[in-house]
């Protein structure tokens, strides 16, 4: 019974065939997968990655040290980013350092691990937040205690953060 001939004619009868090749069509583009992660602005979505500059990531982590493997993964991150997310790398230590680039070894920001003074400090640093906060560390923080709410504070945008110890 179920396959049995429409009693459809004419304009009705194309009308429902439109619609079935409409569904089958968007079905075969979802299939397809030819879609990028969009932001609100139009742009990719932007994944900000919070790398520690802090001294103690210069410690030991196997064969390397904590340092080189952050270096690592945001090689890797920008890599795989591509045209479809933007990857933004933020370092941090007592302060969110000011530029994209890693900071020299006597910088003062390397002097201490507050990550919770960095996520503040990062959004008020951005025009529109990130689709998703990374954050790699030791998770040596001096500023263990503030955490919660810097955390909350993200939260209650829905911007997920994640973590990736290296050490």
């Amino acid at each position: 019974r179920f396959w049995r001939r429409s009693k459809l004619t004419g304009l009705p009868k194309t009308a429902v065939l439109v619609c079935r090749l409409l569904a089958a069509g968007l079905v075969g583009y979802t299939l397809a997968g030819p879609h990028t992660l969009v932001g609100k602005s139009g742009s990719p979505a932007a994944l900000a990655i919070l790398a520690d500059a802090s001294r103690s990531m210069e410690s030991p982590a196997g064969e390397t040290s904590r340092a080189d493997l952050a270096r690592h993964i945001l090689r890797q991150a920008r890599e795989a980013g591509g045209s479809r997310l933007a990857i933004e790398p933020y370092w941090f230590g007592s302060h969110l350092h000011e530029t994209p680039a890693e900071p020299a070894a006597d910088h003062p920001v390397r002097l201490g691990s507050r990550l919770a003074r960095s996520l503040r400090e990062l959004s008020g640093a951005r025009p529109a937040p990130p689709a998703a906060v990374l954050i790699l560390s030791d998770r040596a923080f001096q500023d263990d205690a503030a955490l919660p709410a810097a955390i909350a504070a993200w939260e209650k945008h829905r911007i997920p953060i994640h973590t990736l110890c290296t050490g």
